[in-house]
């Protein structure tokens, strides 16, 4: 009788929060755009003419335009890969519910054949 090595789990992919994936998104977008930066906005454009304020402000609103877009892609890609780790979850279940019945036979069979 073989020994049929026992398959690890598969990982379940990190799920970040809402938080990690804006910083993640939009620190590399626009990183004025930042929680911790947010806060210091209004004292380092005190002086700005209103012609610079309204170029910041298209800037700032191509900036989450960019994010919207990144984020659609982020989610399809991390709905990905839940998908296949529910498919590798439950096919890790399957094969190991037919190593137990597998085992369950041969024993059955051996009860079978020694009487």
């Amino acid at each position: 009788m073989s020994v049929t090595p026992i398959e690890q789990e598969p990982a379940a992919p990190a799920i970040p929060t809402g938080d990690e994936v804006y910083a993640l998104l939009m620190g590399k977008i626009e990183p004025e755009l930042m929680p911790d930066q947010i806060e210091t906005l209004k004292e380092k454009y005190k002086d700005e003419t209103p012609e610079q304020a309204a170029a910041r402000s298209e800037r700032y609103d191509k900036a989450f335009a960019e994010y919207d877009a990144q984020y659609l892609a982020y989610m399809a890609a991390l709905e990905t890969k839940v998908k296949v780790y529910q498919r590798d979850a439950i096919g890790s279940v399957e094969k190991e519910d037919r190593r137990t019945e597998d085992s369950e036979l041969t024993n059955l069979e051996a009860v079978i054949s020694s009487m």
